[in-house]
Order: structure tokens, then sequence, then C-alpha cells
């Protein structure tokens, strides 16, 4: 019996080895795919956006879990909350900024209004925010999504440490569930098998790019009907995954997108609930033209203009407006920034940040 239990114990152990290796390789091929790509995305190759992966994470997906650690062992951050169009993440080497403060990311790709809320509760549940910390709230087209189920809960689900519930009374309200400590081995094993199950969709990707030579071909022409002269170079090219994305169709955006009365309100409330206790910054993050000119893109438009600015201006809240100032053609895929217009975009809002962090602290 002993035997049976030796054998046993060897067998799960080569397994969790494995897993823990396999996960190793996985953030080592994701940087080097960011590496890869990176070159293509600053040469504009058409639908490219990289980076796309940090430490074996989906980059707007999954990152928060390591932010969530970083975040624990800075001094000082400034905290972004919501889903960015711009896959640039804040470095000290490509853009200027005020070394005093850490730039961390809690995003989530096609977030939503209930992705933020959970975010957000994330960081006040584990009171990661400091009384010196800013929260930059980003409000985008992305903000008013209604899937089934967030991406954000999808992880937290697969992460096993958190679990969301729904406030019994209380209309779209949410709390966080921490598991019990004892399994702390557990949500770390976790972790590998996220940063696993990354590489292997991007490696499906690849695989059906190759049976069914569905690559890049015919993109830029696809980019050309509506209006986006992009760089066609690389269309042969197989590129897995959220390394090349397609969102040149603005109709087929804004069917993914409501500007519902709820939404809004819980917005509102998240925007409130945030700057009662927290060093508040609302972002209107980039808008890309050709969403702004459908029906959704004027509605959204109109909420922002007519009511969520002057809700901002009544109750004091700080805000800075993007949203006009990038041209269709700056966008790599789309909804993401090119890489010269994402440097552009980092300096800017690093530099409208570094502002208000100086009236926070009375050295502006």
């Amino acid at each position: 019996m002993k035997r049976v239990f030796a054998a046993v114990a060897a067998v799960l152990g080569l397994a969790v080895l494995f897993i823990i290796l396999a996960g190793q390789l996985s953030i080592y091929l994701t940087d080097r795919l960011n590496t890869d790509y990176l070159k293509l995305y600053r040469e504009n190759a058409t639908g490219i956006s990289s980076p796309w992966y940090d430490e074996g994470y989906h980059i707007v997906d999954n990152r928060f879990i390591e932010e969530m650690s970083r975040i624990k062992k800075d001094e000082r951050s400034v905290i972004s909350i919501g889903s960015s169009v711009c896959v640039v993440p804040f470095h000290g080497e490509i853009a200027g900024n005020d070394d005093s403060y850490s730039y961390r990311f809690m995003t989530c790709g096609n977030g939503c209004y209930r992705s933020d809320q959970i975010l957000f509760k994330l960081l006040s549940g584990e009171d990661l925010i400091g009384d010196e910390d800013i929260i930059k709230l980003e409000i985008s087209f992305s903000t008013f999504r209604n899937p089934s189920i967030t991406i954000t809960e999808t992880i937290l689900d697969k992460w096993g440490k958190y679990k969301v519930l729904d406030e019994e009374g209380e209309q779209n309200r949410i709390d966080i569930r921490k598991g019990p400590k004892i399994l702390a081995p557990l949500y770390a094993f976790n972790t590998y098998l996220i940063r696993i199950q990354n590489v292997r969709e991007l490696f499906m990707d690849y695989m059906d790019q190759v049976l069914k030579g569905s690559h890049g071909t015919g993109l830029t022409e696809r980019a050309a009907q509506f209006g986006i002269e992009m760089n066609g170079n690389y269309d042969d090219l197989k590129i897995p995954g959220n390394f090349r994305n397609n969102y040149f169709s603005p109709e087929a955006e804004a069917e993914t997108l409501d500007i519902a009365d709820d939404m809004k309100d819980i917005t509102e409330g998240l925007i409130k609930d945030i700057d009662k206790n927290c060093h508040l910054i609302v972002e209107l993050s980039p808008m890309p033209p050709n969403l702004g000119n459908t029906d959704f893109g004027h509605a959204y438009k109109d909420y922002v203009d007519n009511r969520l600015i002057p809700f901002l201006d009544e109750n004091g809240i700080v805000y800075v407006d993007y949203r006009d100032d990038y041209a269709q053609n700056e966008y790599a895929d789309g909804v993401h920034l090119g890489y010269d217009a994402g440097i552009r975009y980092t300096n800017r809002i690093m530099e409208d940040i570094n502002e208000y962090a100086g009236k926070i602290t009375g050295s502006f």
C-alpha cells in the first residue's frame, strides 16, 4: 500500500512540476511573440497591435492578477480601471512619466461597466488603494457592453481565489467573496494554467490559419472599405490571436454596444463610489471616428456631452477628454491605437496625470 501511495504522490508531483514548467515556458513564448510583433506594430502592419502579454498573462484579460501583487509593493500608484483603446503599456523607456508613481492596469478586454465594478471591488476589498494613489477610471464606448458574463468573471472563476456575488435587493450591485487562505497553493497553481491556456489559444489560432488560410490576406482590402489605408506588406504572414485583429467594421462593433439608461446609472454610481474615498480622475477615452458616426456613436456622444460631463462638473470630479484626438487611420485595427498614436496618447495622459498628482500633493 505504501508503494501505491508513493507512486501516486510521485505522479502528482511530476504533474505539478510539468504544469509549473509549462507555465514558465508560456511566459517565455509570449515575451518572444511580443518582441517579434512589436516590430510589425511599429511598421504599421495592417491590424497588428502589440504587445498583448505580460508575464504570460493577457494584457487586458488577466494581467490584473499580477498587477494586484505589484500594487501591494508600490509606494504610490496610478491605477487604471477600464478597457483602454491603447495597448501600449506605460513603460519609462517609451513614455516620460513621474518615477514617483507606478502605473498599473486593472483592465478587461471587451470591458464594461460591470467589469469596472468588479475590478474596483477587488482593489478596495484587498485594501490596495492608498491615500496617495490615484484611480483613473476609463469611460469609453466599451463601457457600454452588457455581456451575459464578463471576461473578468470568467478569469476569476479560473483563478478560484475570488467569487463575484450580486447583492440582494440592490440593482446591479456586486460584492466579492474571497476563498479560504488554506487553498492558496491551488490559486497559485491555477495562475500557471491560465498562462498555459493563453498560449494554447494562440497556437490553435495559428493552426487554424495554417489549415484554413484564414490569416491576414485581404485584411488591408477590408480596412480600405472603411476608408483606411494600411500597410499590407505583412498580409501573408500567419500571426496568431490578438496580435492581429479586425475591428474595421464600425457597424459590427456598434452591434455589441448599448447606451441603456441602467448602464448610465450604474456607471455614475461607480464614479461616486470611487470618488468618496479615492483620488479620482475620469478619462473620456479616444473614440474611433468611424464608430462615432454610427447610431450608437451619436447616442454615446449625446450622453457624454449632455449628461456625464455635467454630472462630473456638478460633483467636482476631474476629467480629461481625449475622445476626438485621433483620426481613424491612427488606429491599428479599427479600435486600438497604432504605435505612434499610442506613444502620443501615453505621453499626453502621463502629463495630465502628473499635473493632477501635483495638485494633490501641492507641488503645483
